[in-house]
């Protein structure tokens, strides 16, 4: 048997992992969106890499969510970067590319979802990214 080593760095050309994003998505749906870090594995709460890919990558990767789906998505990724503090993502947050996401499709966010994510954010470019 042997033990692979974990590169961050190594998700940027491949891509998002789905099946991250699809525990992501369960998290974002159950009572453990309170505690992200418990749901989390070691090497899944090291994966804030992933922060550094794309729009293109992020839009291919959540292309097949439903609507509401990356909505319970931008409130995990909103949280996650208050509850795990290495995931501080700023203007590369995934709520910034999955937001574009929903804007591609027609959907804007609610205001109850944008004073939610203002009440549990200090990253000032979420929502929509900087202000060019």
């Amino acid at each position: 048997m042997t033990v692979g080593s974990w590169n961050p760095g190594a998700n940027a050309n491949s891509g998002i992992d789905i099946q991250f994003l699809d525990h992501c998505l369960a998290i974002a749906q159950s009572e453990s969106i309170n505690n992200i870090a418990s749901a989390l594995s070691p090497e899944q709460s090291q994966m804030q890499g992933i922060v550094q890919l794309s729009d293109e990558q992020w839009q291919q990767a959540v292309n097949h969510y439903n609507d509401e789906q990356l909505i319970a998505l931008i409130r995990f990724f909103t949280l996650i970067e208050t509850q795990l503090t290495h995931w501080d993502a700023g203007a590369q947050s995934p709520v910034i590319k999955i937001n574009h996401v929903l804007k591609n499709r027609g959907v804007k966010l609610d205001k109850t979802l944008l004073q939610w994510i203002r009440k549990n954010s200090s990253n000032r470019f979420l929502p929509n990214g900087a202000i060019l």
